[in-house]
C-alpha cells in the first residue's frame, strides 16, 4: 500500500510540473499562430499600399467560405476562419473588413461583372512529345 501511495504522488507531482509546461507550450502556439497571421495581413496591406497610393480608406471583402469550401476531415473548418478574421481586422480596421458570400464568385469577372466563358484549347501531339 505504501509503495502504491508513493507512486500516486510522484505521477501528481507530474502532472503538477506538466501543467506549466503545456501552459507555456500552448501559448507560445498561440503567439506563433498570430504572428504568422499577423505578418500574412500585414503584407497584404503593405501590397494595397503600394498599389493604391493615395486611397484614403481600404475595405477589404473577407470571403466567408465555411460553406462552400470543402474541409480536409469530418467535422473541420477548411481554413482557420476565426483566427485569419480577427487578425483581418487587427491589421485594417473592423470598421473596414466586410464579410461576403463567397458562392460562384469565380464564375464571375469581378471588374464588369459579366460571366467567364469556358476556354478549351486543343493540343496537338506534338505537345505531349
Amino acid at each position: 500500500m505504501k509503495a502504491y501511495a508513493e507512486k500516486y504522488a510522484i505521477v501528481r507531482r507530474q502532472k503538477h510540473a506538466l501543467k506549466r509546461r503545456e501552459s507555456r507550450d500552448a501559448f507560445q502556439r498561440y503567439i506563433g499562430k498570430r504572428s504568422v497571421l499577423d505578418r500574412f495581413w500585414g503584407g497584404v496591406k503593405r501590397g494595397l499600399e503600394k498599389l493604391f497610393p493615395k486611397a484614403d480608406r481600404r475595405c477589404i471583402a473577407y470571403g466567408s467560405a465555411y460553406a462552400t469550401m470543402p474541409s480536409s476531415g469530418r467535422g473541420e473548418v477548411a481554413v482557420p476562419t476565426t483566427g485569419a478574421y480577427q487578425a483581418c481586422q487587427r491589421i485594417f480596421g473592423a470598421s473596414d473588413v466586410t464579410v461576403v458570400d463567397e458562392f460562384r464568385t469565380t464564375a464571375f469577372e469581378w471588374e464588369t461583372g459579366e460571366r467567364k466563358t469556358a476556354v478549351y484549347r486543343k493540343r496537338d501531339a506534338t505537345e505531349w512529345a
